[in-house]
């Protein structure tokens, strides 16, 4: 039987601030936190730190694939286009994120469909990815 790790991921960008960006990720088993990241990532747009924040998620689902190849990986976020683009409800139009994307669904090549599933919730819901995302933002 295989164990599922919920991961929660988000990006603030600070447009006061020159748009710097900021990711955060938060990994729970059996309800428990056991990995959060947060780091600081240049500047860019909110959309851009959404999809680094997101690729921060997978590269983590890739790391614990090979130190327990039985895990089940269901990631969260509160961008919905990120989201829906990611899951081919909505096309990437924007030349910028098209990169971004391409480099979501080469991540995605190694994880087994079967053990992986990418959901939007309600910014309620990811309240602990969004603190660690503008955590970073704080070490600038």
């Amino acid at each position: 039987m295989n164990e599922t790790m919920e991961i929660h991921f988000d990006g603030a960008c600070d447009n006061v601030r020159n748009k710097e960006m900021g990711i955060g990720v938060v990994a729970y088993l059996e309800g428990k936190e056991v990995i959060s990241i947060h780091k600081y990532k240049g500047r860019g747009s909110s959309n851009k730190a959404e999809y680094l924040a997101l690729i921060a998620a997978l590269e983590l689902c890739l790391e614990r694939l090979i130190n327990a190849p039985a895990t089940d990986f269901i990631v969260r976020g509160d961008s919905q286009l990120i989201v829906n683009q990611v899951n081919g409800v909505y096309k990437v139009r924007n030349p910028d994120l098209h990169l971004f994307w391409i480099r979501v669904k080469k991540l995605l090549y190694g994880i087994p469909k079967h053990q992986f599933t990418l959901e939007w919730v309600p910014r309620d819901l990811n309240k602990r990815a969004d603190e660690l995302s503008k955590q970073a933002l704080k070490h600038i």
